[in-house]
């Protein structure tokens, strides 16, 4: 066994980062000791170096006093359990066990008396000749700690092994460590940044921050005995509570002031050495929870037993019982919610425990409550009835009351504070703010904002169920409804609003750095926000008074908050979520649950995304035209509407050119000087045809990616012009042309190996948008970019493949999403705004569809209307729904009214016009006109379309007459995906279709043969499979953990969930590629 000591170790990484700071730290014998600290802070780093995979810059590292600073960790004899379980996934589980045994190459025997050994005591000797895959996340950490036990290691590390398992198996193998620690009597260095675990499992704990031990000691010396602000703060749940205050020195000993009382702090437990002390010294109290308690003596307690006291008046304890209630009623779950629900309407109102009268007061307390509690969506229909079955009992209750005691009596309306905000997420911070103002007798409206400037907020829904959760237990508080959206800088959103308040005092609630920057109260016109009665917050205590009151015209009310509730923001509760920390003191404890449950915030940018110019362009160029390269005017010169395609990186250095100009059947013997070529052109192309006359890019590795790009680019704009058919003399030598003309359609003309060929009558478009279904960080790495380079070739040869002869062209969404946001820029006026400069135009854009995702045009009012595809169980037919968890499409088009701007529709594809028919039917009936609308692609169908409805249309590349498209991300398992209407939402994912098999038979393909569909289908698969591992070694890499398909939302913006129908489930802890590695066998079987 082994003593292990540290002596001033420290640890630089080669970028500059120190990890570990001068770290003193000695590990008895069989010593169980847990390095506990946040996110960053060295335990991972610390335990690395125990193991030997990383070597301190300073300092030493001894076990049982033999320095091993330099020792080579196969050396050490330490065994080391990952969060990951680092299995191997071809091997059974007794492979796995037996592998380091093999490598310490011990006999077959012996091998075998210590795997069944240690998987007899981990109980995992019935799994020995399963595989990884088929293991629970439970079952696959004790195998990892199999094979550690098997190499009968002197030191066990364990890094944070149970953070990928639920709750459940985390008790469970918290305990099985215990007692595998007592019974191998080994030391043990275990990290965790969850405290429950450290104090529960720990012989002694070693806190950790910024790189260095700032306490050792025993669970409960940390726990009483905290020598920081830090580590009290840091251990302990509920937190501790922490309060500034000033020593001050009596006749009778030292006080402080607390809550507005006088604490006199008795000698005898002054919990700090008074040695130092001054008078008016600033201390910080700190106080557990479970140390208050309510005393109805007049003699002030320090010390006091920890109590659960209810309150004395009978109307506090039926506030607390009925907030329980209601805060059921609010739950997230449906069982829950129906559960409290038939407590209040049938236990309550309708049985006879309760008289008449005592009922009374409980209904006018609660009804209008209940009412805005009832009426947020919910899902299910056993929900729905369950609800109608218990408002019968309470309607029952309602005509009784009438009927014998006479009308309700209700009590007078109190002036109303109306509180608008994101609320991204609603925090205990935002309940402070409604309690104070609740306390100065108003009812307080909460009003979630659908839209913000800025911020990547979570879908509406979601936040007002996390606000309702939140504030269910709230006498006097509101969700303001859904459908009346209110722009508090619009003049018509505030009269109306004070209409719906008629004959009440109304307030508006805002921060003081809202008064303070923004717009709506810069303005001197009356109607506007300034002239309104005002409750202002003020920020950190420091807002000027005066200016605050020059600045509102009506009432004003100034409040503060508590300065720990100013501590509490967005920010903090995501970088919380992140690290997998309790959160139960910035939010509320069932939102907490929620939260996690859902996968909310997990790794979630605050702010959109502003949609910023990429680096590459395309520029069309005419001969004579200034910005030709000599080589592409010499090729054009002399050819009648000769154009260029040219590749630029900004601000204006050329990658590539292809240059071609239009010929008629006339000219071909002079254009490719084969009688046999021209002939078999003659029969197969009619009108005018594109030649390519030249082109030129550098010789680089990726040269056929570029060529295929200006080429695609080239022939985009021609189909604009009337060109039919598109010709390509390519020399056999010319390989990267090659690849490119076949990535496009093109083949070779039968009597002349060198002439390409392609039809561009009806041409199919494929839209390249997988990157824009990844989340940063996944999206920028260079391994993840590169596996989706790598799939989009073959994905454009098996399209062409459908087609033979046929045009396809590949429009990259990153490349039409800036050419179109350089679009709207103009028709606003400000393509010419300095970065960092906001000056905003008069229209708004409002993309629909997957345009954009999410993004916002700069200095443009960018407001996405999210919709979604939602297919029949059996896919004949389908509808545009608004995506789940937003507000319903009337809603979300109703709040456009609030801005008053002229708006721009903004879409990818306009062809059959399914999405713009239905947002049409909803725009004539919000009675909202729509200035023009703006696609990336339009046919020449969708043209026609929109002269017929009347609408002003504009695209950036029209193809006259589209024959298919495809979307790259929703052939995609998992990646993408149209949603399927019925089916349950599984850890918010939502089940969708892709049209490939073995899903389902893509039929409207009506004129493709059936090898070409399973060859679709399988490059389909095999490509999502291979972008999906990538972004699994992506996140494992960065991380430490796997992406198993619950942690999808991780990596992927809006992670999918083939469907299979609700009988058949997934194992969330398991690989999406696992699932599509199978689909692909199905594949095989059903199509051989």
């Amino acid at each position: 066994m082994a003593e292990i000591q540290l002596s001033g170790v420290s640890m630089v990484y080669p970028n500059g980062t120190q990890a570990l700071k001068q770290v003193d730290l000695t590990v008895s014998d069989h010593e169980f000791i847990v390095l506990l600290g946040p996110s960053g802070c060295g335990k991972s780093t610390l335990l690395r170096l125990i193991a030997g995979l990383e070597k301190p810059t300073e300092g030493t590292l001894r076990f049982d006093g033999e320095d091993v600073s330099t020792l080579e960790p196969m050396k050490r004899n330490v065994a080391m359990v990952f969060q990951s379980f680092a299995l191997y996934p071809h091997l059974t589980v007794y492979k796995n066990m037996a592998f380091p045994l093999k490598s310490m190459k011990l006999p077959q025997e012996e091998i075998k008396r210590r795997v069944e050994a240690a998987a007899k005591i981990l109980d995992i000797d019935y799994l020995l000749n399963r595989r990884p895959r088929v293991l629970s996340g439970g079952q696959r950490q004790r195998v990892a700690l199999g094979r550690a036990m098997v190499r009968e290691p002197v030191v066990f590390l364990l890094d944070e092994p149970l953070s990928n398992l639920d709750a459940k198996m985390r008790t469970e193998l918290r305990d099985q460590i215990i007692r595998l620690h007592e019974r191998l009597k080994t030391t043990f260095v275990y990290v965790t940044h969850d405290q429950a675990e450290a104090m529960q499992m720990g012989d002694r704990l070693a806190i950790m921050d910024m790189g260095r031990i700032v306490q050792t000691g025993t669970p409960q010396e940390i726990y009483d005995h905290p020598n920081s602000v830090y580590v009290a703060g840091f251990v302990g749940a509920p937190k501790i509570n922490f309060f500034a205050s000033h020593l001050r020195r009596g006749e009778t000993g030292w006080s402080i002031r607390l809550l507005g009382k006088t604490l006199e702090l008795p000698a005898q437990r002054l919990p700090l050495d008074t040695a130092g002390a001054e008078d008016g010294m600033r201390v910080i109290l700190g106080v557990r929870p479970e140390d208050f308690r309510l005393d109805a003596s007049s003699e002030p307690m320090l010390q006091a037993e920890a109590l659960n006291v209810l309150p004395e008046a009978q109307t506090d304890v039926e506030d607390r019982i009925l907030g329980l209630i209601l805060t059921g009623i609010a739950h997230y779950d449906e069982t829950i919610h129906q559960t409290a629900l038939a407590v209040l309407c049938r236990d309550i109102f309708g049985r006879d425990q309760l008289s008449l009268a005592r009922k009374h007061p409980i209904f006018v307390r609660l009804h209008k409550k209940l009412l805005t509690l009832l009426s947020e969506p919910r899902a299910g229909q056993l929900t729905f009835f369950n609800c109608a079955a218990m408002l019968n009992h309470l309607y029952r209750y309602t005509v009784r009351q009438e009927l014998q005691e006479g009308p309700f009596r209700f009590l007078p309306e109190k002036p109303a504070a109306f509180f608008p905000g994101t609320f991204d997420p609603f925090s205990v911070g935002h309940k402070q703010i409604v309690q104070e103002i609740r306390a100065r007798g108003f009812e307080v409206y909460l009003a979630v904002d659908e839209f913000s400037w800025s911020k990547k907020t979570l879908p509406k829904l979601l936040r007002r169920r996390i606000v309702s959760i939140s504030v269910a237990d709230q006498w006097d508080t509101y969700l303001f409804p859904d459908d009346i959206p209110v722009n508090i800088a619009m003049p018509d959103d505030l009269s109306r609003l004070q209409s719906l308040f008629a004959g009440r005092e109304l307030y508006l609630v805002a921060g003081s750095d809202v008064i303070a920057n923004a717009s709506a109260y810069k303005s001197h016109e009356p109607g506007t926000a300034a002239d309104y009665n005002h409750i202002i917050f003020c920020r950190d205590g420091s807002a000027d008074h005066a200016a605050l009151s020059a600045a509102i015209r009506g009432k004003l009310l100034l409040l503060a908050l508590p300065p720990f509730y100013e501590t509490v923001s967005s920010t903090r509760i995501r970088a919380s979520v992140d690290q997998n920390l309790d959160i139960s003191m910035l939010v509320a404890p069932v939102v907490q649950t929620y939260i996690y449950e859902c996968g909310l915030y997990v790794r979630s940018p605050e702010l959109k995304n502003v949609l910023r110019r990429e680096e590459l362009y395309f520029r069309t160029a005419s001969d004579g035209d200034e910005a030709l390269p000599e080589a592409a005017r010499a090729c054009m010169r002399g050819k009648k509407d000769a154009r260029a395609a040219l590749l630029l990186a900004r601000p204006a250095r050329l990658l590539g050119w292809a240059a071609g100009h239009p010929i008629l059947l006339d000219d071909l013997y002079a254009a490719l000087g084969s009688l046999e070529a021209c002939s078999y052109v003659r029969q197969h192309a009619s009108g005018q045809i594109l030649l390519v006359d030249g082109w030129w890019v550098p010789d680089m590795d990726d040269a056929a990616e570029r060529l295929r790009m200006l080429l695609n680019e080239l022939l985009a704009r021609s189909l604009e012009q009337g060109s039919t058919y598109a010709l390509c003399r390519c020399p056999e030598n010319a390989s990267a042309l090659q690849d490119a003309l076949r990535q496009l359609g093109f083949a070779a003309v039968e009597a002349d190996a060198e002439i390409f060929c392609v039809d561009m009558r009806n041409p199919v478009m494929l839209l390249q948008d997988a990157m824009l279904c990844i989340k940063p960080p996944h999206k920028d790495a260079p391994a993840v970019q590169q596996a989706v380079r790598e799939t989009r070739p073959r994905l454009r040869m098996a399209l062409g493949a459908m087609f033979p002869g046929k045009l396809l062209l590949c429009f990259d969404t990153e490349m039409l999403n800036q050419a179109i946001a350089q679009r709207i820029e103009q028709m606003n006026g400000v393509q010419d705004v300095p970065p960092g400069v906001r000056r905003l135009g008069p229209y708004m854009c409002v993309p629909y569809g997957k345009i954009f995702a999410d993004a916002i045009v700069p200095n443009t009012v960018t407001k996405t209307l999210h919709v979604e595809k939602c297919y029949a169980p059996d896919v004949r037919s389908f509808t545009i729904e608004e995506y789940p968890d937003y507000s319903p499409l009337p809603s979300q088009v109703r709040a456009l009214r609030s801005f008053h701007r002229p708006i721009i529709l903004v879409d990818d594809l306009l062809h059959k016009g399914y999405r713009i028919e239905k947002l049409d039917r909803v725009f004539r009936q919000e009675r909202i006109a729509v200035d023009r609308i703006l696609v990336a692609v339009m046919s020449g169908y969708g043209r026609d379309l929109m002269r017929v409805q009347g609408r002003r249309a504009e695209c950036e590349y029209f193809i006259p007459n589209l024959h298919y498209w495809v979307t790259e991300s929703l052939l995609y398992p998992f990646i993408g995906g149209d949603s399927v209407a019925g089916r349950r939402q599984k850890e918010r994912m939502l089940p969708s279709v892709n049209m490939i098999l073995p899903y389902v038979y893509p039929s409207y393909f009506f004129d493709v043969t059936e090898t070409s569909i399973r060859n679709l289908s399988k490059t389909a698969l095999e490509n999502a499979m291979q972008i999906l591992r990538a972004l699994e070694r992506e996140h494992q890499r960065s991380f430490s953990a796997a992406l198993t398909i619950r942690r999808l939302g991780e990596a992927l913006l809006q992670p999918r969930l083939p469907d299979k129908g609700d009988c058949m489930t997934f194992d969330f802890s398991l690989p999406a590629s696992t699932y599509l590695e199978e689909d692909l066998a199905r594949l095989d079987r059903i199509c051989r």
